[in-house]
């Protein structure tokens, strides 16, 4: 590993085997999650078996529960601002577009404040065939006949600083998580607006193939963070939806630019890589519109992102039928990427485990 002994993003299969009690406890919930997910607490609450540290821009923002901007709102002056960096870098944007809700609001939040003629003079479409299965209208009656496409097959050649590299990245974590696609499919759905309990939360997490040790440890170190901290949690779903919140913001950024086939530095992610969703306000508007994120439907997930593209284009099947469903999953493939992203924010292959292992951690 670089300089650095402690990192931001690293594949966490190595990890998981290291003989110890506290790292089995950790690992046991990658018997669900994905490797190339590193989880950090982003309030500092909760530490690691290992040195992971979080990135500035990620961290928690202080709770604010006057916070009052509506989400269409958020959405208007986060394009705004782009814009704005946009002119002051004189490069075009590349939106990575899959069709889903995140990234159609994304291109919404654009259209509704330039022309489409505004916009396609700005904004190139990354995608995949899949982001025209998704959302065949959209491609249909928006995008194919007035932007730029680029074929989004081979993502690593995009971070040249050709263009701003924009993605919705953080979507999902402001509205939930789609493990609650899950609980749908067991049954269970009724008990997702019901207040929160161990046993739920843990008989959940078990069914998923996490260990009943590692579930209830994680349980009570999560549970403890929203107590000491004076987090508004309240159902099963808020804390879910806070786990990925928390634990998992800063991982969904860096997955993407390990796919750079060149190094980068803190001036390309500061200016060239940008995540719609990555702003004190969303995630402020998340924290305190907790009934806004579903009703009493799987297919209410997000409804309030379903309304604000339905303002503009109109279309009530997406707004009423759009299931969550898994996005980016081609634009994802890509050559062997690294193994990690250190402190530095330069990328490894090799590490000693031993020098990233942390012994004053919350699972010991």
């Amino acid at each position: 590993m670089q300089d650095s002994k402690s990192f931001l993003q690293i594949n966490s299969e190595s990890l998981v085997f290291f003989n110890s009690p506290d790292v089995k406890l950790w690992g046991g919930f990658y018997n669900y999650l994905a490797p190339n997910k590193t989880l950090v607490d982003r309030s500092g609450h909760i530490t690691m078996p290992f040195n992971v540290s979080v990135y500035e821009q990620f961290r928690l923002p202080k709770l604010d529960y006057t916070f009052n901007k509506s989400f269409d709102d958020i959405c208007l002056e986060t394009a705004n601002k782009i814009l704005k960096h946009q002119d002051r870098l004189q490069k075009p944007i590349y939106l990575f577009y899959s069709g889903g809700i995140d990234s159609v609001s994304v291109l919404v939040s654009f259209l509704k404040i330039l022309s489409i003629k505004e916009a396609a003079e700005r904004i190139s479409i990354v995608m995949t065939s899949d982001g025209i299965q998704e959302y065949p209208k959209m491609y249909r009656d928006i995008i194919r006949p007035n932007f730029n496409i680029i074929c989004g097959d081979n993502i690593e050649n995009f971070f040249d600083r050709r263009a701003i590299l924009l993605t919705g990245g953080q979507g999902d974590k402001i509205f939930g998580t789609d493990t609650i696609g899950r609980i749908y499919r067991q049954g269970k759905f009724d008990q997702v607006k019901l207040a929160y309990s161990k046993k739920f939360i843990v008989d959940f997490w078990v069914s998923l193939g996490i260990p009943a040790d590692s579930a209830n440890t994680w349980f009570d170190l999560l549970d403890d963070q929203i107590k000491t901290q004076g987090v508004k949690v309240e159902t099963n779903f808020d804390f879910l939806w806070w786990f990925n919140f928390l634990l998992e913001w800063q991982s969904e950024y860096f997955l993407f630019p390990l796919r750079s086939a060149v190094k980068l530095d803190l001036d390309f992610y500061q200016n060239y890589m940008l995540a719609f969703y990555d702003s004190p306000d969303h995630q402020l508007w998340s924290i305190n519109n907790t009934n806004k994120r579903i009703k009493d439907t799987w297919n209410s997930y997000k409804f309030v992102a379903k309304d604000f593209i339905f303002s503009y284009n109109k279309d009530a099947d997406y707004r009423d039928y759009k299931i969550k469903g898994p996005s980016l999953n081609r634009l994802f493939h890509s050559k062997r990427i690294p193994t990690g992203i250190d402190a530095n924010l330069q990328t490894f292959d090799s590490f000693k485990i031993e020098e990233i292992y942390n012994v004053r951690n919350s699972f010991c």
